[in-house]
């Protein structure tokens, strides 16, 4: 069973797949539900998934 939560997910800020705005509009339409970005090195990408508009 998936809890819904993800705690530790990578944007492009450091090296995942998706921007941080991207992150939360899949974390808004999809498990999991609740996400903490995790970027290495900055912490540009948890502003930018913060102010995402929700979908």
């Amino acid at each position: 069973m998936r809890s819904g939560i993800d705690p530790h997910t990578h944007s492009r800020r450091s090296h995942g797949a998706f921007y941080p705005d991207e992150l939360t509009a899949t974390a808004v339409t999809a498990r999991p539900r609740i996400i903490a970005p995790t970027d290495h090195d900055t912490l540009q990408g948890v502003q930018e998934a913060a102010d995402a508009p929700p979908d």
